[in-house]
């Protein structure tokens, strides 16, 4: 049923694909995980369901040969939650030896060497990881069911393979601290040095709807308990934030969100998380082409501070 769809309107460019003509494309739907503060577990119910391999590239070789599309965005909110399946799909598109690059989403617990460096063979070009803290404590508190050692290791392989890679992180989780929030910050800095290709992306915690988040919030008193998603409503802390005004933020007693911008706003901050990131990053200098990045990462951060 694609000739249904107005396809031009749907022309969207994957990073690092400026050129490359691309449209997304979804193998399954759900997700089995739980974590606190994602909506998928209470709309799928933590159900799993997908096609198979065969008959979602019959979708992909398609939309390549008939349409012009080189570029695909692979929706799955973890693409690589049964390891069969995502195998099943790159062979697939090697079998057919399609030409084409796409956009992965996928976990730290549920990807290997053995699978990336598939996946890579395959085509995938961009890969995204929730790590969301870089507090152990916090990750146990939202149930995200990953260690920080599978972040670094993971992050490590997709260097190696030469992935674009995307880390996804949020501020103000449930029980965090600035202590925490530190920690989160060291993280992010570290695994940011290891190759240009990562890029970390942090943001505030948002409520969403019949989440686990939106109870706690009402308990805590930062949403109120007759709240409504059908009545309209703006929202001036997010909106001083700078992100969307009608969704809340998940805000703490003791944590304003206004408070941890400031925070991280702060220079003494910023310049001390420098130095700290830069220190294990020498230790990891191999080459001259390591040592020409981390001169022109710290020329690139005096120059902003300096302008």
């Amino acid at each position: 049923a694609w000739h249904l769809f107005e396809l031009e309107k749907y022309d969207a460019k994957l990073e690092g694909e400026d050129e490359t003509k691309s449209i997304g494309v979804m193998s399954s739907r759900g997700c089995p995980n739980a974590c606190s503060f994602c909506v998928n577990s209470v709309f799928w119910k933590r159900i799993f369901r997908r096609h198979s391999p065969r008959r979602f590239i019959d979708d992909v070789e398609f939309l390549h040969k008939k349409y012009g599309y080189r570029g695909f965005d692979f929706w799955d909110d973890t693409i690589t939650t049964v390891k069969d399946h995502i195998k099943g799909i790159c062979e697939e598109i090697l079998k057919r030896k399609l030409d084409i690059v796409w956009y992965a989403r996928a976990r730290v617990n549920t990807v290997d060497r053995e699978i990336l460096a598939l996946m890579r063979k395959a085509g995938c070009k961009v890969i995204s990881f929730g790590v969301e803290s870089g507090s152990p404590e916090i990750l146990k508190n939202i149930r995200k069911n990953i260690t920080i050692d599978q972040v670094r290791k993971t992050v490590k392989i997709c260097v190696d393979l030469n992935y674009i890679i995307k880390l996804f992180f949020m501020y103000n989780l449930p029980g965090e601290t600035l202590k925490d929030i530190k920690v989160t910050r060291d993280l992010m800095r570290e695994l940011k040095f290891y190759g240009p290709n990562v890029h970390v992306l942090p943001g505030f915690s948002l409520i969403y709807p019949g989440t686990e988040m939106e109870g706690m919030a009402k308990k805590e008193n930062c949403l109120a308990h007759d709240f409504n998603w059908n009545s309209p409503v703006k929202f001036i802390t997010s909106e001083k934030i700078g992100v969307n005004p009608i969704i809340p933020l998940y805000e703490q007693r003791q944590l304003k969100s206004e408070d941890i911008k400031t925070f991280l706003e702060s220079k003494t901050v910023q310049f001390m998380e420098l130095i700290k990131s830069i220190s294990p990053a020498i230790k990891g200098v191999k080459s001259f082409g390591d040592f020409q990045y981390l001169l022109k990462r710290g020329v690139n951060y005096f120059k902003r501070k300096v302008s």
